[in-house]
């Protein structure tokens, strides 16, 4: 995500059951969370992970229910979906709620339902009573906004990142608008 850059926000109320998404068997998929072993599940590399599994070790998120989604080809990582907990950058959702984020499929793996596979599981695999599931992507990423649109995510609003303290990286991101809705029909 670009910071600063316009946002959509979905939100997926609890009570809503995702049908299964079957993966292709040439993937695996896993629900990695903290110890499973390692700082992070093999090929996720970067200090932004580190850092998230920092926020969960000394208690910063809302709950406890940090992890990351996965799929492998063979050893080679073709997605993976952060799933957040509600923490100081995302001060609309409740306690409870989980933000998936950080999604990312290998180009060669495009266009084969593993973003939505992957999503899929997180939601059922993390449902409980009274729980939202978040998903934020900038506004010009069509690709995004197409899967979870399709998985009955709602577009709730428009927004951005805002600075704090006069720092962006320090910001939260925030609703600035409610989806626009046509007459009569009730959605975005």
């Amino acid at each position: 995500m670009r910071l600063g850059s316009p946002h959509y926000f979905y939100r997926l109320d609890s009570g809503v059951t995702l049908p299964e998404r079957p993966l292709d068997s040439a993937y695996r998929a896993n629900l990695w969370r903290p110890g499973d072993g390692g700082l992070m599940p093999p090929g996720v590399h970067g200090r932004v992970f580190a850092a998230w599994w920092a926020m969960h070790t000394l208690h910063l998120f809302s709950n406890r229910d940090y992890s990351l989604s996965v799929v492998y080809r063979g050893t080679d990582l073709v997605h993976r979906s952060g799933v957040y907990p509600g923490f100081a950058r995302f001060p609309f959702m409740e306690p409870g709620d989980l933000q998936i984020g950080n999604t990312w499929t290998a180009p060669e793996a495009r266009g084969r339902g593993i973003a939505r596979a992957a999503i899929a599981r997180i939601v059922t695999q993390h449902a409980r009573p009274g729980r939202r599931f978040w998903y934020l992507c900038e506004t010009d990423n069509a690709p995004s906004i197409a899967v979870i649109e399709r998985m009955g995510f709602q577009r709730v609003g428009e927004g951005a990142k805002r600075p704090r303290l006069g720092l962006l990286a320090l910001g939260a991101y925030v609703i600035t608008t409610e989806p626009v809705t046509q007459a009569g029909s009730g959605s975005p």
